[in-house]
């Protein structure tokens, strides 16, 4: 093989060293930014999936304030219908008495709880109430208003940041007919007795009903209403667990008032019950429930100082066991919602995030599908200039082989000739040999005739 084709061959096999070597370096770097983006891709949809499981908690939590808010025991109500001034939120309050603004020397603003409401008149037939609950609107601060009006616009304030479904379901309820809000100073306080006498369907049926082919989300807080004051349930039923210990609890009556006591007994309730005004607690005749660990300290009779008895049941064998029955938690909705909107705040702060990070990385991969595609255009450009090379390479190779076809030809047409010469030099030496022999011969002959002539 001639220089040339080495060198040749040296550089396309330099050329194509450097193409594997970018390639493989190009393929990491993308294997690199799309893992990473499948990383943020998955925490998006970890975040969506809890925003998809606080979203049915916090309809519960609405829920479950619809049926509290005919039950309140303390705070302030206005009515009024809101609306949307150069962004500002007005609403016009009737009474004498209006909520405290910032504006005022009173004090801190009022903070107001929104509710949206059907109107009198405005309420769909079938309806029950006046005051059916639509929508939970939010926590908001009066900013303005004019304490000396008897009527006056009040200016409200969200006390944090909506969020773009907030802003659009505060909107709608604005240009929505035949309704008006609801505007509490305390949020709705959750009691016993609101659900008292109310049967399983009737609690049921105010809940939204479940998606079609959908398990429905509301099916154990029905249950928890529902089943206050039950018997105790052990053993699971279905999607509803077994009730939780801490839940169960023995209804018990006290056989004395709390200044009947013995100084024993005293001793004795402060040993058993959590602190507290006892003699509000313990009045004759009255029920109250405890924890049944609680209640067979306060009944036992073995230790003399039974100060409650439990009127249980008596079973076929003559068993007297108490009846232990499901007391559900009351809720604090002030806490619920805030905590509720805290994590929607941290929840929607994290979202925000990944999606920044995954626009930054969706950016990244652009620039990186960029750089690879210019790479791809300039490995095309090399690897014509390869074929080329190559081409050239294989029209050398084929004048080198031409050219040595050519060189075998003359050299075997040489060694042809030069066996001809030496053939013909042989024959010219045979030729001399014979010649210069003739003369010998003739010149002996000559010799011997001159000597034989004398």
């Amino acid at each position: 093989m001639s220089t040339l084709s080495k060198v040749l061959l040296g550089l396309v096999t330099v050329a194509a060293i450097g193409l594997t070597y970018l390639g493989i370096r190009a393929y990491g770097t993308l294997k690199n930014y799309g893992e990473n983006y499948a990383a943020h891709v998955n925490k998006l949809e970890e975040n969506d999936r809890l925003i998809a499981d606080l979203l049915p908690q916090l309809a519960e939590l609405k829920s479950q304030l619809e049926i509290t808010l005919t039950e309140r025991t303390s705070g302030r109500i206005w009515y009024g219908k809101g609306r949307l001034d150069n962004d500002a939120i007005k609403v016009t309050i009737g009474g004498t008495e209006l909520p405290a603004s910032a504006d005022d020397n009173a004090g801190e603003a009022s903070l107001l709880f929104v509710y949206e409401t059907w109107d009198e008149g405005g309420m769909p037939e079938g309806t029950e109430g006046n005051d059916a609950v639509l929508n939970y609107l939010g926590e908001f601060k009066v900013t303005f208003d004019d304490p000396n009006a008897i009527e006056d616009n009040v200016t409200l304030e969200a006390v944090r940041e909506l969020s773009e479904v907030e802003q659009q379901l505060l909107a709608a309820s604005v240009d929505r007919a035949g309704v008006r809000w609801i505007m509490y100073e305390e949020m709705p306080a959750d009691n016993y007795s609101i659900l008292a006498g109310m049967t399983r369907e009737e609690i049921s049926a105010m809940f939204p009903g479940a998606e079609p082919n959908e398990p429905n989300p509301y099916e154990l807080s029905v249950h928890q209403l529902a089943h206050h004051g039950e018997t105790a349930q052990d053993q699971p039923q279905g999607n509803i667990p077994a009730d939780p210990p801490e839940r169960i609890m023995v209804s018990v009556k006290f056989l004395k008032s709390h200044a009947d006591l013995t100084p024993e007994e005293r001793t004795h309730i402060q040993e058993t019950l959590p602190a507290g005004n006892h003699e509000q607690l313990i009045i004759k005749d009255k029920y109250v429930r405890f924890s049944p660990s609680i209640a067979q300290q306060l009944t036992n009779p073995t230790n003399q100082l039974a100060v409650a008895v439990v009127e249980s049941p008596v079973d076929a064998e003559g068993n007297q066991e108490p009846e232990r029955m499901y007391v559900r938690m009351l809720r604090d909705f002030d806490q619920i919602f805030r905590n509720g909107e805290r994590q929607l705040i941290e929840i929607a702060g994290t979202v925000q995030a990944a999606k920044a990070d995954a626009e930054a990385m969706a950016a990244a991969v652009v620039k990186l599908q960029a750089e690879l595609d210019r790479s791809d255009a300039e490995l095309t450009e090399w690897r014509g200039e390869q074929a080329h090379m190559e081409e050239e390479q294989s029209l050398v190779q084929q004048v080198a082989t031409d050219m040595q076809a050519r060189l075998d030809d003359m050299l075997a047409k040489v060694a042809t000739l030069k066996a001809e010469n030496l053939r013909l030099a042989e024959e010219l030496r045979q030729a001399q040999i014979s010649a210069a022999q003739a003369i010998n011969d003739r010149t002996e002959t000559s010799t011997l005739s001159v000597s034989n002539s004398r």
